[in-house]
């Protein structure tokens, strides 16, 4: 299943505030065609580790360091989406498929399917 959604740089946040992180390598965001059935453009972003192998374990903010996830033109919240993968009800997508370009953050799963 097509992991999608509309966070253009939804990991930048987790980055800036983890540079310190050994395994952190860089950043790849990828264009991806969302065929006009949402507004706006959909983006990939990938936090690349320096080796295969490498775990991230939790991207996170704190009161003296908040994460802040941010864009220049909204971005696309599904009503039956929400903030984190395990939000995504897979049968859904199914029975809409724009549920696939909701906003949302993950490490690694892409739906509700063994998600815990």
């Amino acid at each position: 299943m097509k992991n999608l959604r509309n966070t253009g740089l939804a990991l930048a946040a987790f980055c800036m505030a983890s540079t310190a992180v050994a395994q952190f390598s860089h950043l790849e965001v990828d264009y991806i065609d969302n065929g006009g059935v949402v507004p706006g453009d959909t983006y990939r972003v990938y936090a690349v580790m320096e080796n295969e192998g490498d775990i991230l374990d939790a991207i996170y903010g704190e009161k003296s360091a908040p994460m802040k996830i941010t864009s220049t033109a909204p971005f696309f919240q599904h009503l039956k989406g929400g903030a984190l993968s395990a939000d995504i009800q897979r049968y859904d997508t199914t029975t809409d498929p724009t549920l696939l370009y909701d906003s949302w953050v993950t490490i690694g799963a892409e739906d509700n399917y063994m998600n815990a």
